[in-house]
């Protein structure tokens, strides 16, 4: 008998210190890969253009779905329909959204899924003064796992100094997310502020952000070489969220931003 115990406490305790045990999963949650990545229009930090170099890095993840900002369409400085090409090289599907004209052709932001996209929308944000103009994008997936549709948002903020036109982005944001209809929310983007701006702040009493919820490092991802400020963001609607599995902001030069991927469990 004594020996039956002794046993059944090996198994425990080397189970518990054994870092390759199984996540267990409830019934009512499931896994999915989720990035974020501002592409500066595939132009690496040694000033090459390559789409290819981006679309690997992408793919390399196995994430479901990327949120992509800078992308063009058509321009002077990159002649061809970005979106489309890494959709191609990456054997996924493909949302589109058009922030402003530029070159003579489109410059705006993206969504990458490896899942059908049902339904997508476009959100153009207020203009204020003679900034630049932003938006958001959000496609409609029905996840493999789940009965619920998950709605996945990215977008890009503006660059102003005071923060005053990013916490009116994210106030506009957020009411648009409440009319899209039922089902999960993810937002990714370039949002251009810090963790501690107003803007991220309001986004915050609604979300969880991801990288905070790790409890690890500083989660910068600006510049690529030697990142200082944390800009690039993912968020999961609170409802939602189950369990963080994994986070990690990538290394790559590709792009002058480096990306953020996790991993997370959300609720059926």
């Amino acid at each position: 008998m004594k020996r039956v115990l002794w046993l059944l406490f090996v198994l425990l305790v080397g189970c518990k210190v054994t870092p390759k045990c199984p996540v267990t999963l409830a019934p009512a949650e499931y896994p999915l890969t989720i990035m974020s990545y501002n592409i500066h229009v595939g132009k690496g930090m040694d000033s090459r253009v390559s789409l290819e170099r981006i679309a690997n890095e992408i793919k390399k993840t196995s994430c479901d779905l990327a949120g992509v900002q800078e992308v063009d369409r058509f321009t002077r400085r990159s002649p061809v329909d970005q979106p489309a090409i890494l959709a191609k090289l990456m054997g996924y599907n493909v949302a589109y959204s058009k922030n402003l004209d530029y070159q003579g052709g489109e410059y705006g932001i993206a969504i990458l899924s490896s899942l059908p996209i049902v339904e997508k929308r476009s959100l153009h944000y207020s203009v204020m003064g003679q900034k630049e103009p932003r938006g958001a994008l959000a496609v409609r997936v029905r996840p493999p796992a789940s009965e619920k549709p998950l709605w996945f948002v990215t977008t890009h903020l503006s660059t102003d100094d005071s923060g005053a036109e990013q916490l009116q982005q994210v106030k506009e944001l957020l009411e648009w997310l409440r009319r899209l209809g039922k089902g999960t929310v993810i937002i990714t983007g370039d949002f251009n502020q810090t963790p501690d701006s107003a803007a991220i702040c309001l986004l915050r009493s609604e979300f969880v952000d991801l990288f905070i919820d790790s409890g690890e490092g500083n989660g910068a991802t600006f510049d690529a070489l030697k990142p200082k400020v944390r800009i690039d963001y993912l968020f999961v609607r609170k409802m939602d969220f189950a369990r963080l599995l994994s986070i990690r902001i990538p290394e790559t030069d590709a792009s002058d931003h480096r990306p953020v991927v996790a991993r997370v469990l959300l609720k059926k």
